[in-house]
């Protein structure tokens, strides 16, 4: 199932909701590698704490890829 990714935007703190164990990965638009974080089956809650800006946010678990 497709991941739950919100607020968007967001004050720093995002949930992401997903179906199995996974990790999201979020870059700078650049494609710099900002953070890798480790997400259990269910809610989520990331503390990004990055400046002001568009980020890409990808999630992978053994059966999907998301970005």
């Amino acid at each position: 199932a497709k991941p739950k990714i919100y607020p968007n935007p967001s004050n720093g703190i995002l949930s992401i909701s997903i179906a199995e164990n996974g990790t999201a990965t979020v870059f700078s638009i650049n494609g710099m590698l900002i953070g890798k974080y480790n997400l259990n089956e269910g809610n989520n809650s990331i503390n990004l704490n990055l400046a002001s800006g568009v980020y890409i946010l990808k999630t992978e678990t053994s059966t999907s890829n998301y970005s």
